[in-house]
């Protein structure tokens, strides 16, 4: 699964908006802890950087809702169609947000 996550086009304008820190909300399950590890390895890998996470134990499964930055919004739908289709989480959920940075407050 060592596939390169590519900007495209559509993912110019993010950089484009200063004071502006884009952000990717990832919902999703694994089945174990072991599944867990792999997603984060491939976050990583992927160069996301992890702002949040919230884990909660559901019916045998783990639950997560992640906040990532550092990639744009064609390589968080990569990561979500990767994760998906390589089985190592289900219900994948991915919503874009635009956060004003602490420049930007400040002005």
């Amino acid at each position: 699964m060592a596939s390169e996550l590519k900007h495209t086009a559509d993912d110019e304008w993010a950089s484009a908006l200063p004071g502006l820190d884009l952000q990717h909300d990832f919902r999703f399950t694994v089945a174990d802890w072991p599944a867990w590890e792999e997603v984060s390895r491939q976050m990583n890998m992927h160069g996301a950087e992890v702002v949040s996470m919230q884990m909660a134990r559901r019916a045998g499964r783990y639950a997560l809702h992640l906040r990532l930055r550092a990639i744009v919004p064609s390589q968080a739908r990569e990561l979500a169609r990767l994760l998906a289709t390589h089985g190592l989480a289900e219900g994948v959920g991915i919503e874009h947000t635009m956060l004003a940075t602490s420049r930007m407050v400040a002005s």
